[in-house]
């Protein structure tokens, strides 16, 4: 019961506090581009839809923009409409295709549109899903349609960034005020590096944020792990001080309490998972024993409560009559 509870009480940011991720400043380089391709397009299979994403991604590379799994700030989207498909007589079944390819890269944290392009393509094969396959895979990174569309938007991306950085900081600092730190973290991080003045700027404005709430969170979760020791609840105190990472500015009080408790705590569940929090923790020390592990691992945690705000948004919407909510 208890493991269970342990189990269930700590969130997914805390999962990624053991993670290697990369620490702040490289979340802006090369401005990473997620390309997100509907789940549910009318006439295209998932096979389909598979091999669009990956052509898509290939479009990013060599243009300044980089194409990431998931968790971006900027998204590239794709509408991919059949205007055509036919049977060519005499090509013993010939099946030939036309799609019309419309492509957006919007930002996710404030739904700026930074650049489209509408594209006609052709492809034939022996049955229809073979032909759309031809006419995705007839996409390529160096087509000079899809490398200027790639290239626009990386330099509106770039300007929107240089003009508004005093903003988008006033933005970011106003979410956190109101509680809305994630958010105010993927905006801040979300701006490139390349841009920077205001990189610079806004991953120093992150940190503080990022250094205020961590004082807030573990506060809360040692006075919580104090409360529970008082009631002889230890499996409770015990997922508090996980939740107090080993860099924040209360690391030493959890310490202190882990002390506490391993002199009270007897054998059974709560020993093994103060044991394995001991681990835990062992662990990481080394990793932010020098002020440039430490850096990173902040890094890290910040740059965890950004790709959580990102992933929480919903697909951008293109028009409902096709293709529905993203």
């Amino acid at each position: 019961m208890i493991a269970a509870v342990l189990a269930s009480l700590v969130p997914t940011v805390a999962h990624a506090q053991n993670a290697r991720l990369r620490p702040v400043i490289d979340m802006g380089k090369s401005i990473p581009i997620s390309v997100r391709v509907p789940p549910a397009m009318p006439g295209i299979d998932q096979a389909v839809r598979t091999q669009l994403e990956a052509r898509l991604s290939r479009v990013l590379t060599g243009t300044g923009l980089a194409a990431v799994p998931g968790g971006a700030n900027f998204v590239m989207y794709p509408s991919l409409v059949v205007l055509e498909e036919r049977i060519v007589e005499g090509s013993r079944g010939m099946m030939v295709v036309k799609l019309d390819l419309s492509l957006f890269v919007k930002s996710v944290s404030d739904g700026v549109l930074f650049a489209s392009i509408s594209k006609v393509v052709g492809g034939a094969g022996r049955t229809r899903n073979a032909a759309l396959l031809n006419a995705v895979s007839s996409l390529q990174g160096n087509d000079p349609d899809l490398r200027d569309f790639s290239q626009a938007a990386r330099d509106r991306i770039l300007d929107y960034y240089s003009q508004r950085c005093d903003q988008i900081i006033l933005d970011a600092e106003t979410a956190a005020q109101t509680g809305n730190v994630d958010q105010a973290l993927a905006s801040l991080l979300g701006v490139p590096d390349v841009v920077t003045d205001c990189h610079q700027a806004a991953s120093d404005v992150a940190v503080a944020i990022f250094i205020s709430y961590q004082q807030q969170q573990c506060e809360s979760h040692i006075r919580g792990a104090r409360a529970s020791m008082a009631v002889d609840n230890f499996g409770e105190a015990i997922v508090q001080v996980s939740l107090v990472d080993p860099g924040s500015p209360c690391a030493d009080e959890a310490d202190q309490l882990i002390s506490d408790m391993d002199r009270d705590v007897q054998a059974g569940v709560e020993r093994e998972a103060l044991a394995a929090e001991q681990a835990r923790r062992a662990a990481i020390k080394p990793e932010i024993a020098s002020p440039e592990g430490a850096r990173q691992r902040q890094g890290s945690l910040m740059e965890a409560h950004a790709t959580l705000y990102f992933n929480r948004q919903p697909r951008p919407a293109i028009d409902p009559s096709i293709y529905g909510n993203l």
